[in-house]
């Protein structure tokens, strides 16, 4: 926050039986990622997910600006964080467009040249 971004998270209440008991902690409201759920223009932010068993943190969630997740369809539960990862800032970048980014064409040759230089410094270390 320090820095001007907001804090999201990754979160996905537990699901309550209508039968069962409020629990006495008020969990935070989940926004799901849709259509019209993001503001716009989407602000500098930094997204935090938790470990797959145990998702985040109380504390980190006390701390957080939002809580978004994924909808997710059928009998899934939870997904592989790296996976979820991905699909967060693929939703993300869908619903904000201009939020993806883009290099030049310069700025592009330069990370394509660093990166083959590094693959060679690499390969020469790897024979000697």
């Amino acid at each position: 926050r320090a820095e001007g971004r907001e804090l999201w998270v990754s979160y996905c209440p537990p699901i309550r039986h209508p039968e069962a008991e409020a629990p006495a902690d008020k969990n935070p409201e989940a926004i799901p990622l849709v259509a019209g759920s993001v503001p716009s223009p989407l602000p500098s932010l930094a997204l935090v997910l938790g470990t797959e068993g145990d998702g985040i943190s109380t504390t980190m969630l006390d701390l957080s600006t939002r809580a978004v997740f994924l909808p997710m369809y059928g009998f899934v539960q939870s997904l592989n964080v790296a996976v979820a990862c991905g699909m967060l800032l693929q939703r993300l970048f869908d619903l904000c467009p201009q939020a993806r980014g883009d290099l030049s064409q310069a700025a592009r040759e330069n990370l394509a040249l660093s990166a083959r230089t590094l693959r060679h410094k690499k390969d020469v270390a790897d024979v000697a």
